[in-house]
């Protein structure tokens, strides 16, 4: 009996032993693979704040892009606005020059009329005095 129980001891022990190798193999193989994982996680996030430096320094690139045409468009705005108003004035200017030019279109006409109109009553006088 004692040596039954020596054997199932020596059996249970040997049994023990392969549990424990084959649990240390196991974590061994889990352990590498963790490892890789972390090593590959490592990566990955030295890989995204990389990423996000750059997104950063992209976007205040971008807004200073967005304020500066923001700042272009309203002097261009501005500038619209004073070309439409001079256009305006100009305009303005140029009708009542046409008005003006018109004006003295007429006048002119009037007087020309009045010249002829003297001119044909001198000629007629004129006529009339030398055939008397």
């Amino acid at each position: 009996m004692l040596i039954s129980l020596k054997r199932s001891a020596q059996k249970s022990l040997a049994d023990d032993d392969q549990a424990e190798q084959d649990s240390i193999r196991h974590f061994n193989a889990a352990l590498t693979r963790l490892q890789a994982d972390i090593t590959l996680l490592n990566t990955t996030i030295k890989r995204q704040q990389d990423n996000l430096t750059k997104y950063r320094s992209e976007k205040v690139s971008l807004e200073t892009e967005i304020h500066d045409k923001t700042e272009l468009k309203k002097k261009n705005e501005s500038f619209l606005a004073q070309t439409k108003e001079i256009r305006r004035q100009e305009k303005l200017k140029y009708e009542a020059d046409v008005r003006g030019r018109n004006r003295e279109k007429q006048i002119i006409k009037r007087l020309q009329k009045i010249v002829d109109e003297k001119l044909a009553r001198m000629k007629d006088f004129l006529k009339a005095r030398v055939n008397q």
